[in-house]
């Protein structure tokens, strides 16, 4: 049995919210963070995301050049299912 790690990013005022990532996010963005961030993406065997977060990043996945030598399956949550 695999370990299921969970990754959120949240404001310590519980904001979790895609539309105002500028305002929470972005002014505490770093190139350690950065760092911090990817080494958690080459780290895990497989993502699952939300619909509304996979419908935010189908845009930029295809444009990414450097993946590090690896291929990470992606799941979307869709009311229930799987695809």
């Amino acid at each position: 049995m695999r370990k299921l790690v969970a990754s959120e990013w949240l404001s310590l005022d519980g904001v979790y919210d895609a539309d105002t990532m500028p305002q929470w996010y972005t002014p505490y963005d770093s190139p350690e963070r950065q760092s911090w961030i990817k080494q958690g993406i080459l780290a895990a065997d497989a993502f699952l995301l939300g619909r509304v977060t996979y419908e935010m990043l189908m845009s930029y996945w295809p444009k990414v050049t450097d993946r590090g030598n690896k291929e990470i399956p992606t799941f979307r949550g869709q009311r229930g299912a799987f695809e």
